[in-house]
């Protein structure tokens, strides 16, 4: 269970940094 919560985090904190980078440009 730690680990589906760990990955569901990091999945999130790397569309918001994709996010992030596609409103920049």
């Amino acid at each position: 269970m730690y680990v589906l919560v760990s990955r569901s985090t990091f999945e999130l904190h790397t569309i918001k940094r994709l996010l992030g980078y596609i409103l920049q440009n």
